[in-house]
């Protein structure tokens, strides 16, 4: 549990580091605004029971996905199955994200939705793992199991199906290394 709240910690600060808020009260009422904030609390919860070994913790998590799943996909309009690997410190810019169930995501990631973070066909469900400080652009997709570095940059609709170095810039359909990052 510990380790929960830790995530949580690091995700705010992230939206307070992204949104420049350093007063508590003005960030504590835009947590009513920002879907990806909210969406960030629940997750963690989610994640927490159905990942805990305790299996009363597990029904409990059981039980609640229907909840879950209703409230972050109907009214916050994202859709990341509570089974995905999320780092601390994430920051979801918007809306419209889709994040598969076996999909691994590093510390301080910045995802700018919508994005889709999916595996290549029911038969093949493995998913991408995507590396620390890594920031997906507005209408991304990683498709598959691709390999994504530390410190890259996926632009605005970028269609990733090839593994990625550390420290590059992505873009295309498919795609490619645009520039590497020193």
């Amino acid at each position: 549990m510990i380790s929960t709240w830790k995530s949580i910690i690091f995700d705010w600060k992230a939206y307070l580091r992204f949104n420049k808020k350093n007063n508590p009260v003005v960030f504590f009422l835009t947590f009513f605004h920002n879907p990806g904030m909210m969406f960030s609390l629940v997750y963690r919860w989610q994640h927490y029971f159905l990942m805990h070994d305790s299996k009363i913790l597990k029904i409990i998590g059981f039980i609640s996905y229907p909840f879950y799943f209703i409230f972050t996909y109907y009214v916050l309009d994202i859709n990341i199955d509570p089974y995905a690997k999320i780092g601390k410190g994430v920051y979801m810019h918007n809306r419209g994200i889709i994040i598969s169930h076996n999909a691994v995501i590093g510390e301080n990631a910045h995802l700018v939705g919508p994005l889709t973070i999916g595996t290549k066909s029911i038969e093949d469900d493995r998913s991408a793992i995507i590396g620390d400080n890594v920031t997906i652009g507005t209408g991304a997709r990683i498709i598959g199991h691709v390999k994504i570095g530390n410190n890259v940059t996926i632009g605005a609709n970028a269609v990733v199906v090839k593994d990625a170095p550390d420290k590059c810039l992505l873009g295309g359909v498919p795609a490619k290394i645009i520039k590497s990052i020193i």
